[in-house]
């Protein structure tokens, strides 16, 4: 999974609060001060879900703040942006894909941005409360690395791995022979996971390696 600032920008970034109680309440997310306007990134694919200003009640120091639905189960919301995203609910956006930018509106003392990860489900729990239970989870769960740079400067720090590159396609009639054609290797019986395949050909999840293996299948079954 990204982290929610490209790897040039680390640099700027310190690790500055972690997830945790905080004042008599949970703090649901971690802090990484940067400078406003540094851009922030979709984690994965999906599409948004929240993009306001907080109005007070449950969304109370959020400030400016977004929250995106991804499409393998997990949600992120990002606060204190400079201001209103550009994508609105029901938007759909793709993993790295810039969708906002740092700020320092809401109840902050610095320039940072609040990151929450949720698993399976979203709500702001942690500040109503009503529920009694809390799908927020720490985001170091996700990001092991950030373990020991509490404080620190982030511009050694080493994400992941290096990921693979995710399948784009210049033109729309390339996305539209790809799924044609699966769908005709699964008519045949010829596919093994071909409703996997699909998924990964509409949901725009296909990497490089996985679309060449793709493609040797097809040649030799088709």
């Amino acid at each position: 999974m990204l982290f929610p600032v490209r790897k040039e920008d680390l640099c700027k970034c310190r690790y500055t609060s972690p997830y945790g109680p905080r004042w008599g309440r949970l703090h649901a997310g971690i802090d990484i001060g940067m400078p406003v306007e540094t851009p922030l990134l979709a984690l994965e694919n999906g599409k948004v879900i929240y993009s306001k200003l907080n109005g007070g009640g449950v969304t109370r120091g959020y400030g400016y703040y977004i929250v995106i639905q991804y499409d393998n189960g997990l949600y992120s919301l990002y606060g204190h942006l400079k201001q209103l995203s550009k994508y609105r609910p029901g938007d759909r956006v793709k993993k790295g894909q810039i969708i906002a930018y740092s700020g320092n509106t809401g109840n902050t003392t610095g320039p940072h941005v609040h990151v929450e990860i949720h698993e399976h489900e979203f709500n702001f729990r942690s500040q109503a409360r009503e529920k009694g239970y809390d799908s927020a989870v720490d985001p170091v769960k996700y990001y092991p690395e950030l373990r020991p740079y509490l404080n620190k400067n982030l511009s050694t720090l080493v994400i992941a791995k290096k990921e693979e590159n995710m399948v784009e396609f210049e033109h729309g009639w390339q996305e539209e022979l790809l799924i044609k054609t699966i769908k005709n290797l699964k008519s045949k019986g010829v596919l093994n996971n071909a409703d996997m395949w699909l998924d990964k050909a509409k949901n725009n999840t296909l990497t490089d390696s996985e679309l060449s293996l793709l493609a040797l299948v097809m040649a030799d079954r088709d």
